[in-house]
């Protein structure tokens, strides 16, 4: 089975998780008028890398787009959340782009409401004044601003026509058999390369609608993306009398105006709603038909999938990683991901052994080179097997 990450998509173009935050902040930076979302987000941003940046942290790898989204979340929910009972007060600026703002014609309803006979629609306008510059936000600034940005995910992973070939090698490899393959994308790659060379692509979401299987085709390529796709909208099919109307995800052009079906942010990566906890599962299920793993640009920062590789791993001795990854040693950014991958490694190959015990096999191979060279060198080129194939658990 192969596992994509971001990193299989790097050299079609789509940024790393670090260039997505600065391009989100271009957009809505250079748009000319920066309005409370575009704000709001700036001062995100700035809290984050500066809180990263106190505690000796590189802030400049502070702003990974998941990260930032989380937060976005988080504090669009701050009045809601199990916590906020014990936080005596939130940062001041977070309420700061967050209260409703006075409308600019605020000054000519102030002097109709005086000319009223009585005082209570000028009290009222008064009372407006004083909300907007000393009351608590809602969180309606910070809600837009997550559904914001989950729109602007469709133009971000957005991938020209002619720049996937690289996965040929994988997509040559499921022309005459099927092929298991998962990714943690949201782009198209995979089903872009698989139309141009005529090769068949399913990501089950039809099957799933229509009967909630993740059916696939005899040859070509099985796609499951656990979190979801640009091109996903949410459906719902009819409800009949005294029936609960089921959930379903309608397939949709990249310029359609719908919000993409996708879990973005790290508090939502076992979303319940859709089909994300039904993929999950049949992840598990192809696993574990599976003796290798190849994982492909993934830096190991999901706890979910991560916890179905070890249980995976734990059941059969025989089982294996192959990881193709150019930034293996060097590591990936904050978080749990380069501690857990070191983590791994040292259990699947271990460098200290007690005395006298026999050394086991090593269970991963990693290969420090992007996808396509890791795909060509393992898979070899789309007209030809490898001439130097790396040892395989």
């Amino acid at each position: 089975m192969f596992l994509l990450g971001a990193g299989a998509s790097v050299e079609a173009g789509a940024p790393t998780s670090l260039q997505m935050t600065q391009k989100l902040l271009a957009s809505f930076n250079e748009a000319g008028y920066l309005d409370q979302a575009g704000q709001a987000l700036n001062f995100v941003c700035g809290a984050i890398a500066a809180y990263d940046a106190a505690a000796g942290h590189d802030p400049l790898r502070s702003l990974d787009v998941e990260r930032v989204y989380s937060a976005v979340e988080l504090l669009a929910e701050r009045r809601d959340l199990e916590v906020s009972p014990f936080v005596a007060s939130w940062h001041p600026a977070v309420d700061v782009w967050d209260r409703p703002r006075l409308p600019s014609f605020w000054d000519k309803r102030f002097a109709q409401a005086l000319a009223k006979p009585g005082f209570d629609t000028a009290r009222d306008e008064v009372v407006a004044l004083i909300r907007s510059a000393t009351g608590q936000g809602t969180g309606d600034v910070y809600r837009g601003l997550a559904d914001r940005m989950v729109q602007q995910l469709k133009q971000l992973v957005a991938i020209p026509p002619g720049q996937t070939a690289y996965l040929g090698p994988l997509l040559e490899m499921a022309r005459d058999k099927r092929v298991d393959v998962t990714t943690l994308n949201y782009d198209l790659a995979v089903e872009q390369e698989g139309a141009a060379r005529g090769i068949d692509v399913s990501t089950g979401i039809e099957s799933w609608t229509s009967h909630r299987s993740w059916d696939g085709p005899e040859k070509g390529v099985r796609l499951l993306k656990l979190h979801g796709s640009i091109d996903w909208r949410a459906a719902t099919s009819e409800a009949q009398l005294g029936h609960i109307a089921r959930e379903a995800i309608a397939v949709a052009r990249i310029d359609d105006h719908g919000a993409p079906q996708v879990v973005f942010g790290k508090r939502g990566k076992l979303k319940g709603g859709g089909p994300f906890r039904s993929m999950l599962s049949e992840f598990e299920q192809r696993l574990a038909g599976a003796l290798t793993l190849i994982s492909i640009g993934y830096a190991y920062r999901d706890d979910h999938v991560n916890h179905i590789i070890e249980q995976w791993l734990a059941a059969d001795h025989r089982r294996g990683i192959v990881v193709i990854d150019p930034s293996w040693s060097s590591g990936g950014g904050r978080g749990s991901g380069p501690d857990y991958r070191d983590g791994l490694k040292a259990r699947l190959n271990p460098d200290w052994l007690p005395e006298g015990q026999e050394r086991p096999p090593n269970r991963m191979t990693y290969l420090e080179m992007g996808a396509g060279d890791g795909l060509q060198h393992l898979l070899g080129s789309d007209t030809g097997p490898a001439e130097q194939s790396p040892p395989i658990p």
